[in-house]
């Protein structure tokens, strides 16, 4: 059994399309790209981690941006992301005030 583990980082300027498709692109290749984790015709769950009802700028969960790149890059790759979470308490406010609500049908 293989027990090392790869980590890779990036630093992005801010949440804007482009330099985030960029680091997250630059991320995965150095993982051998997505197509090291996903095949086109699979259906991929997205866990944002939706954690309490705060807003983007307050940086408690997922920022909306990097899970709708991540959607964009799966649907690219012949993939069918969902998006879902367990949260330990009701927030439906707080997929709304973090936009994570709002791009599922993007």
């Amino acid at each position: 059994m293989n027990s090392h583990n790869t980590v890779v980082t990036a630093q992005c300027c801010d949440y804007s399309a482009k330099p985030l498709r960029e680091a997250m692109d630059g991320l995965l290749a150095k993982l051998g790209g997505i197509e090291a984790f996903v095949k086109p015709g699979q259906s991929v769950l997205i866990k944002p981690n939706m954690l309490t009802d705060r807003t983007p700028a307050e940086a408690v969960t997922t920022h909306p941006e990097v899970a709708r790149t991540l959607i964009h890059m799966l649907k690219h790759a012949g993939v069918k992301p969902f998006v879902a979470d367990s949260p330990a308490i009701l927030i439906a406010s707080g997929l709304c005030m973090g936009g994570i609500i709002y791009f599922g049908a993007e």
